[in-house]
């Protein structure tokens, strides 16, 4: 059964005072949020999930416009909790998007830490760490999903120094009224805006090349969905004390299911470069008297 909901964007400053907008800028503002949504809906309730989005006539007062949202998944969680455009719940760690980028207040971000399970650090240049949902970690970050959300909360009020946004539900009642010192936050991101991320998961490996010699360094692993092999390098220490006890029960091609931590590096115009480190060893997929853990 699809659910639907309604809410409002109000945009106030000198440019809409007579109840007009820019043409462009509202016509970028409705394609940007629409693609905004489909993106954080995608990333929340997985790539199947699907959204109707229609906008209704704008009320009277500053320049309003009413959308309508329509959730086509039956166990679909609300995106608007998520992105803050209506009251959000303790359960969504951070909040909400909009709670989350007024932390964040512009500050570039050094790096983030994705755990297991649905919860997100994000490093601050100054020190400060935040921690909040995953997923809105990931929409924070995106440099595409910024560039949405500043066509739509700053570029529509921006050449007012007093212009301000207001969200409404389908009451007339403020989620949230933003002004232009808080909008700032909303602007574009690039690549570089975010030096590395560090992701931690669960993996079932293969190891191509292993090393008896040199402890930690100089093993590679054949990884899910890679073209071909990656080096790794092993922390789990008490994998490794195994290894050099029982160097027998260890052979290329030799599967493991691993904590793997993933961390992302990114460079100005170049490619992302990755290294990847086995945290843990958790078990040898293999016949029971080959064991090694």
């Amino acid at each position: 059964m699809s659910t639907s909901q309604n809410f409002s964007i109000f945009y106030q400053s000198k440019e809409t005072e007579e109840h007009i907008i820019d043409a462009e800028s509202l016509g970028q503002s409705l394609i940007s949020f629409s693609k905004a949504l489909k993106m954080a809906d995608r990333a929340i309730n997985g790539p199947d999930s699907e959204l109707d989005i229609d906008v209704k006539a704008h009320k009277p007062g500053s320049f309003g416009v009413e959308y309508e949202i329509t959730h086509l998944l039956e166990s679909a969680r609300d995106v608007l909790q998520y992105l803050g455009i209506a009251s959000s719940t303790g359960a969504i760690t951070g909040g909400s998007l909009i709670a989350l980028l007024k932390k964040i207040e512009g500050r570039k971000i050094k790096g983030t830490v994705r755990k297991q399970g649905k919860d997100s650090i994000i490093e601050l240049d100054d020190g400060e760490k935040i921690e909040c949902d995953s997923t809105l970690e990931e929409l924070a970050t995106n440099p595409e999903f910024r560039q949405h959300y500043e066509d739509v909360f700053y570029n529509p009020v921006k050449n007012d120094p007093n212009g301000s946004i207001s969200i409404k539900n389908a009451a007339s009642e403020v989620v949230e009224k933003l002004e232009l010192s808080t909008l700032e936050s909303f602007k574009k991101i690039d690549s570089r805006s975010v030096d590395s991320k560090t992701e931690e998961v669960t993996k079932n490996i293969r190891f191509t090349q292993v090393n008896f010699d040199s402890g930690s360094k100089g093993w590679r692993a054949e990884l899910p969905n890679h073209d071909s092999d990656v080096a790794v390098k092993i922390a789990d220490e008490a994998f490794l004390t195994k290894v050099d006890k029982s160097e027998t029960s260890l052979v290329k091609g030799s599967l493991f299911e691993v904590k793997l931590e993933i961390k992302t590096f990114f460079k100005v115009n170049q490619s992302p470069t990755y290294r990847y480190t086995i945290l843990e060893v958790i078990r040898h997929r293999t016949s029971k008297e080959n064991k090694l853990i």
